[in-house]
């Protein structure tokens, strides 16, 4: 397992989060169960009940109710995974084995699937606190799966605001907020700096979201478990869980950014995406499809 030496992670004081002009300087470890204030199973897990009933959480109080979950795979912990498609998945910095299997859900009955390749995305100042992202290819397609886009484009300010699905071992899951989006650096010390005006990473650091305790907060044995974002009444793929502040509060749930990260994924892999336009141009793009909708009945005035 991938283990982050004692480091340190630099938040710059953004919004109402962190208080004051001094930075604060924060221990951090790796992400390893998922904390959640009020934790019910109706709510919080994907599962009727881990490890000996498997069936997906039918209960309309579900935090994801109504999310095709066949697209979330997950292995022996009950860590998730979220599927790029139907044959492969995305992964964090604990890499998974060549050989070893993942569990699925065909809409029927729970399958099991293994691993035949991977592909590291990012690897920055091969520092041994980096935040990776594996692509895993399965040996064959899965049938009944339904794979789920990755968030992609826009700016710091679309993501940050946004609300996002924290998964953890044995299936437990917690509906957040994205409160910081930045870069992190290696030199010499762990920092957190944002917000900046592009989302792509730069070489010798990755980019990363924050998202403050509570009601969730990972804990040992998260590392690797999905992230989500909902925009525009759909969940995307977002990242994968990566670390957690140490105290004192408030503390932060860190995860790997895949929007930054969408260029490297190699050809052969196939997969969606669900484009996070910035504000302007989605308000552009409105008044575009307005000027054509109007264009096509003056026509039909016309020719009438």
């Amino acid at each position: 397992m991938h283990t982050l030496a004692p480091r340190f992670i630099r938040i710059a004081p953004i919004k109402s989060l962190l208080t004051g002009a001094a930075l604060l300087l924060l221990a951090l470890h790796t992400a390893q169960g998922l904390q959640v204030a009020g934790y019910t199973d109706a709510v919080n897990n994907r599962f009727t009940n881990w490890n000996s009933d498997l069936v997906p959480n039918a209960n309309p109080a579900f935090a994801l109710a109504g999310l095709d979950v066949t697209g979330l795979f997950w292995d022996s912990t009950g860590r998730t995974y979220a599927a790029l498609s139907n044959q492969s998945f995305i992964g964090g910095h604990v890499e998974l084995g060549m050989g070893s299997t993942i569990s699925y859900w065909d809409g029927t009955s729970v399958g099991t699937a293994t691993i035949a390749s991977s592909v590291l995305l990012t690897d920055p100042a091969s520092a041994v606190a980096d935040a990776p992202l594996y692509v895993y290819t399965l040996t064959s397609a899965l049938s009944g799966v339904t794979a789920l886009p990755i968030l992609t484009g826009g700016s710091v300010s679309d993501y940050e605001g946004m609300q996002i699905a924290m998964f953890g071992q044995a299936g437990q899951v917690v509906l957040e907020t994205l409160d910081l989006l930045g870069e992190v650096t290696y030199d010499p010390t762990l920092s957190l700096n944002g917000p900046h005006d592009s989302i792509q990473n730069a070489p010798g650091s990755d980019v990363v979201g924050a998202a403050q305790e509570n009601p969730g907060l990972y804990q040992g044995g998260d590392s690797n478990s999905a992230v989500l974002g909902f925009w525009n009444g759909q969940w995307g793929v977002l990242g994968t869980a990566w670390a957690i502040t140490d105290p004192p509060s408030p503390q932060f749930s860190l995860f790997n950014f895949m929007p930054a990260y969408v260029d490297e994924i190699p050809n052969g892999v196939n997969y969606s995406v669900l484009a996070v336009p910035e504000p302007e141009r989605a308000m552009l793009l409105a008044m575009g499809a307005v000027l054509v909708v109007c264009r096509r009945r003056r026509k039909r005035h016309t020719e009438q």
